[in-house]
């Protein structure tokens, strides 16, 4: 498509997806719908050791500390990671309301029906662990072992590196002739 679903009309794009999946023979199914790094905040938060029943809201609460948009304007929601030498950690994840709206918008005029939304690269990293995990020709990777990935498109190019399912950093690349470079540029400032 030359235009993605948060700038466009969604009744007119359900109404193209619906067409689209009705040429390609596609039934309908449950959407599970991943959105760029480019569209949300992912911020890891430390948080104390508190009650189970307590847990969201004080995620929640450091969450909200740091945003800058107003919290009627977007949705927060949570990863507890594994706990290490740091303590109790959390993927913070935030995401325009607005966005999610249209997504929904988009799903109920192709008469579908939005299961989920996950950001990109916790889906890309599930994606890669499976793939390796599931494959003959590698050497299964270990819960410590760290693995990249990246993932390129015409309008988007994302790199993800991983231990296990854990995304230990992402960077939105740019589209261009520089490309090919950027991954080892950028990544390699990011390990200094």
């Amino acid at each position: 498509e030359e235009r993605e679903p948060f700038l466009g009309n969604p009744e007119e794009l359900g109404e193209r997806l619906k067409s689209r999946m009705r040429e390609a023979g596609i039934k309908n199914a449950p959407v599970l719908a991943c959105i760029g790094r480019d569209r949300l905040i992912l911020k890891e938060i430390k948080f104390p050791d508190v009650p189970k029943e307590n847990e969201a809201s004080i995620i929640r609460f450091q969450i909200n500390k740091e945003l800058t948009e107003s919290t009627g304007d977007v949705l927060i929601d949570y990863v507890v990671l594994p706990r290490g030498a740091q303590g109790n950690r959390a993927l913070g994840i935030v995401v325009r309301r607005d966005l999610i709206e249209t997504y929904q918008a988009m799903c109920r005029h192709a008469g579908l029906r939005l299961a989920g939304v996950t950001p990109r690269p916790l889906a890309l990293a599930s994606c890669l662990h499976n793939v390796i995990a599931s494959s003959p020709l590698s050497v299964t990777q270990g819960a410590e072992e760290v693995a990249a990935l990246v993932t390129i498109s015409e309008r988007w190019a994302e790199m993800i590196i991983t231990r296990g399912e854990q995304v230990l950093m992402n960077r939105t690349l740019t589209i261009g002739p520089g490309l090919a470079g950027e991954p080892l540029r950028r990544g390699d400032a990011a390990w200094h």
